[in-house]
């Protein structure tokens, strides 16, 4: 096999230089900012690479109903309010009928907690109006900390409501590694991206504000709330800095204008810094950002859509590393690095034109296949060649679980756990306390 070639999925044909379909290219020359009413709501396991070109089909809400934070009200002055509440306050909550689970990001981990996301409805349970986290301790499962936060999360809920131009790449924010919600490798901070409170669809894309809030993990305290204006691709989130990527349209490269702007955290009224960029923002290290040539995928590790070569980049912007053959890229800065990449990717376009048949040297090629996960920060790299690897919470935060199946006389199938990785040490595996894991 020769180097990595552009993936093609079906009729479609990405440009890695871009992110983009062809198709779309095509398209956004002649309509930069036209939407289409196609709906596509069905969630499949589609890979990240038809993630480009489902972004043709744009869907419009019908009736968004009564939101008190609407993002059509142009004249009305949005704050971000984060209200601490009382364990009184959290039961009653839960047990009310107008509060939900994300089903995005139902929890997440930080650094020995545990937070679950909630998201409070109308009485008419239609339209999110806020987003509450309740942080619980890892070990006894104890209340440490609530706040509701509105204007609400840009859940996919929310979005579905939204009369903004951030409903139509909805699927960018349910990525675990620079989605609607990130936690830092550390696991003591968090960001929330919040629905957009201005923009519609009929104007200009870079006319949308939103609202981005970092939140201390071990108190539930505000760190830093910044207001961004155009279409919100992703975030990363450091354990010094967070990153937001906007457009003035739908993708990074070209009538994009791709911009990442960085925030510090330790200092949070210094000035923000920013850096042009025509790829997409999918994650990020201790102290550093991954930028990808295709859209981050929902799935991560389960979107079976090839492999890229991902740039490792400082928070101005300036390249540290090329990574290449990258299948899948994981919470905390870990990703998954495979030793043939244009194998995988021939893979991924045979099943994606429906082909179960492969030629007799793709199959020797992946025979001979071997994986390995990298944390980008340290370095570091573990074997994980025939594993399931999975992106779990660790009692340090973000991190990985590496487990094997293996299938009995009578046909049944046991997953056992073998090590887990943290993204906040050396990345060296750890096989202390394997049974938190084995009941999932």
């Amino acid at each position: 096999m020769g180097p990595e070639q552009t993936v093609t999925m079906g009729p479609i044909e990405v440009d890695r230089a871009t992110g983009r379909s062809l198709v779309m290219s095509q398209q956004a020359a002649r309509h930069p900012h036209r939407t289409s009413t196609a709906p596509t709501h069905r969630r499949h396991r589609s890979s990240r690479l038809l993630l480009a070109a489902a972004l043709l089909a744009l869907p419009l809400s019908a009736c968004a109903g009564q939101l008190t934070l609407a993002p059509n009200q142009a004249t009305q002055e949005v704050t971000v309010k984060a209200t601490a509440l009382s364990a009184e306050q959290v039961t009653s909550m839960e047990a009310d009928a107008n509060t939900g689970p994300d089903i995005d990001f139902t929890t997440l981990p930080t650094e020995n907690s545990t937070i679950t996301v909630l998201i409070n409805w109308e009485k008419n349970h239609r339209t999110p109006v806020g987003t509450t986290l309740v942080s619980r301790n890892r070990s006894d499962g104890a209340l440490k900390w609530a706040v509701a936060i509105t204007p609400p999360g840009a859940s996919r809920n929310a979005l579905e409501n939204a009369d903004a131009p951030q409903q139509n790449v909805s699927t960018l924010l349910q990525s675990r590694t620079s989605g609607e919600i990130v936690v830092s490798p550390d696991g003591r901070r968090i960001s929330l991206i919040l629905a957009p409170h201005h923009g519609q669809l009929e104007e200009r894309l870079a006319e949308q504000e939103s609202y981005v809030v970092v939140l201390d993990a071990t108190s539930g305290t505000v760190v830093r709330t910044e207001e961004l204006n155009g279409v919100i691709l992703g975030q990363g989130l450091t354990n010094r800095a967070l990153a937001v990527e906007t457009t003035n349209d739908y993708f990074p490269g070209g009538t994009g204008e791709g911009q990442v702007h960085v925030f510090g955290l330790d200092a949070p009224s210094s000035p923000p810094s920013s850096f042009a960029t025509d790829q997409w923002l999918a994650g990020a290290g201790t102290d550093s950002l991954l930028l990808s040539p295709q859209p981050p995928s929902p799935y991560g590790p389960e979107s079976n859509s090839g492999a890229s070569t991902v740039t490792q980049v400082d928070t101005s912007g300036k390249v540290r590393s090329t990574i290449k053959g990258v299948e899948a890229v994981h919470p905390g800065g870990w990703v998954t690095q495979v030793s043939d990449p244009a194998a995988v990717n021939a893979s991924a376009n045979l099943a994606a034109a429906g082909k179960k048949e492969k030629p007799a040297s793709l199959n020797a090629a992946l025979q001979g296949l071997t994986r390995q996960v990298v944390n980008v920060s340290t370095g570091s790299s573990v074997d994980v060649t025939g594993t399931i690897v999975e992106d779990l919470g660790v009692p340090t935060g973000p991190g990985l679980v590496v487990g094997r199946t293996s299938t009995d006389a009578s046909g049944e199938t046991t997953y056992t756990p073998v090590f887990w990785l943290s993204a906040n040490d050396d990345g060296h595996p750890h096989t202390e306390n394997l049974e938190q894991f084995t009941s999932k």
